[in-house]
């Protein structure tokens, strides 16, 4: 979907490969509802010269997706417009960091730097630092993955949830 701005993960990829950091991006999720962003995606993957960098793995599977989640360093979110954002949750509750964009709702209830990776949306150069920050300071990255997945325990989670309901209909 465009508005999940992948071209700006891509753009921050290049710059990092031209930094000489070596990162890989795995873009999961399917081409087939927006075929023409998917083929600029691609293009724009070669235009960059970043096969070895970018991978498409296509539509994963719901049983699959914790997964991807676990498998990854960091969970990037840069996304624009965006009401929520659930997949940054699911990210933090596997013990992922999570990158986000703050044109993504989502970015409210976090803090920079404590608990996710926060960036202007449409920012790749942004983008690309915040990467950078995670890949030269692991300590850092496991702090921030370790609040991020507290916050869940304590807050965003499906008790709290059915709490939070409760109060509403009991006003």
């Amino acid at each position: 979907m465009p508005h999940r701005r992948l071209q700006d993960a891509i753009e921050a990829v290049a710059l990092l490969k031209e930094r000489g950091r070596k990162v890989k991006l795995l873009l999961a999720g399917s081409g087939d509802t927006f075929p023409e962003y998917f083929s600029q995606l691609q293009s724009l993957v070669a235009q960059r010269q970043l096969a070895g960098e970018v991978t498409f793995a296509g539509k994963v599977a719901d049983q699959e997706i914790s997964d991807f989640y676990s498998a990854c360093d960091a969970f990037l979110f840069p996304n624009e417009n965006q009401t929520w954002g659930l997949a940054v949750l699911e990210a933090m509750a596997c013990g992922r960091p999570v990158l986000v964009s703050q044109g993504a709702a989502i970015h409210e209830i976090l803090t920079d730097g404590k608990d996710a990776l926060l960036f202007p949306a449409r920012d790749p150069a942004a983008l690309a630092q915040k990467i950078e920050t995670l890949v030269t300071h692991p300590q850092e990255r496991a702090t921030i993955a370790a609040a991020g997945l507290q916050l869940i325990r304590t807050e965003y989670n499906w008790r709290r949830f059915a709490e939070k309901m409760a109060d509403v209909f009991e006003q």
